[in-house]
Parts: C-alpha cells; sequence; structure tokens
C-alpha cells in the first residue's frame, strides 16, 4: 500500500516573500532593458556623428596634403560612465586604417584612461562634456582629452596594484613619445603616440 502525502500550502509570509522577490525581479528586469534601450539609442546617436564627421573628413580631403592629415575628428561627449567607451569609439572610428592595428589598440587605452582620469579628477557637473579630438601629421598622432574643470594637478600618485588603479599616467608615459597639459580656463591632455 502506498502512502500518498499531501501537498499543505505554504504559509503567506512565505508566499508574500515569493511574490515579493518576483515583483522585484520583474521591476529590475524592466529597469535593465530601458537602460539597455536607451544605451542602444545612444549608441546609434554616437554612430550617426561619427559618421557625419567621416563624410566631413571626406568630402574635405583633397585639400588636404598627404602626411599632414591634421584633424580627424572632435565629439563633445557627456561626461558619465559611458564616457570612456564613446571616447573609445571615436578612435576606432577616426584611427581604423590609418594607423597599425597595435597603435588603434593603444590609442583606445590612452584616450580611455585620460577621460577616466577627467571624470574622476576634473570636478565636472554631469551637464559637463568631455571633448575628444583626434590628428595625425605624419608618422604622429594625438589624441586630446578636454574638460572644462581646471582643479587638481596632473602627477603620477603611485599605482596600486591590489586596488587596480592608479596605472593611467604610467600606461600613457611608456605608450606616448611626448604628452603634455595646455591649461585655459580648461584642462587639456594631449599625447603623442607613433603612427606605425
Amino acid at each position: 500500500m502506498q502512502s500518498v502525502r499531501s501537498a499543505q500550502p505554504p504559509d503567506s509570509s512565505t508566499q508574500d516573500r515569493s511574490n515579493a522577490a518576483i515583483e522585484g525581479l520583474t521591476v529590475a528586469l524592466a529597469r535593465f532593458r530601458r537602460g539597455a534601450a536607451a544605451l542602444r539609442a545612444e549608441n546609434d546617436d554616437l554612430r550617426g556623428e561619427l559618421s557625419a564627421l567621416s563624410s566631413a573628413r571626406i568630402t574635405a580631403g583633397p585639400e588636404v596634403a598627404a602626411g599632414t592629415l591634421g584633424e580627424l575628428g572632435t565629439v563633445a561627449i557627456p561626461a558619465g560612465i559611458m564616457a570612456p567607451g564613446a571616447a573609445r569609439l571615436v578612435v576606432d572610428h577616426c584611427l581604423r586604417g590609418l594607423v597599425a592595428p597595435r597603435v588603434l589598440e593603444d590609442a583606445r587605452l590612452v584616450v580611455t584612461e585620460l577621460v577616466t582620469n577627467s571624470l574622476l579628477h576634473g570636478d565636472l557637473r554631469e551637464s559637463d562634456a568631455v571633448c575628444v579630438r583626434v590628428c595625425v601629421a605624419g608618422q604622429a598622432i594625438r589624441i586630446e582629452v578636454e574638460n572644462p574643470g581646471t582643479v587638481g594637478t596632473l602627477a603620477a600618485n603611485g599605482s596600486d596594484p591590489q586596488a587596480g588603479r592608479g596605472f593611467g599616467l604610467e600606461i600613457m608615459q611608456r605608450l606616448a613619445v611626448q604628452w603634455g597639459v595646455r591649461r585655459h580656463g580648461s584642462t587639456c591632455v594631449w599625447v603623442d603616440m607613433e603612427r606605425v
């Protein structure tokens, strides 16, 4: 003879907690989806702006002497957590096909560090923007990152391997031929790198 166990309904507090957890996950998923849609829209906008920059560069091409291409693009990027990724897109768009793949990767790393430093140390407001400028001349490329902040000093303050931070200026010094800072109502850090 088989014994049959009757399933007892869960008590109401367990059911309430389960419902609250499911509702919380549903709300979080909805926020995530809205955020992902906003990021896709922002990426589409950035790609459109970069495409416009590319078109402008192509139409001006015949007037620019080979080897002295000058400024390839300048993009103002809203200060926020998306800024380093957007800056990498700008560098990719401007330099892809003009520099060696290794140089492109190095340039992406440099612009990420410069933009991140602007966000961390530039005392920027949410309404501020970080300006990324990419130039090519002869065998060199120049990346400039400018922000409206004028606080602080640019100096290596020692890396912290355990915290995974403090490597920005060390990276820049290793990859740059030369670099510097201009301050005239804003802060612009520029880095010159070899093109090949």
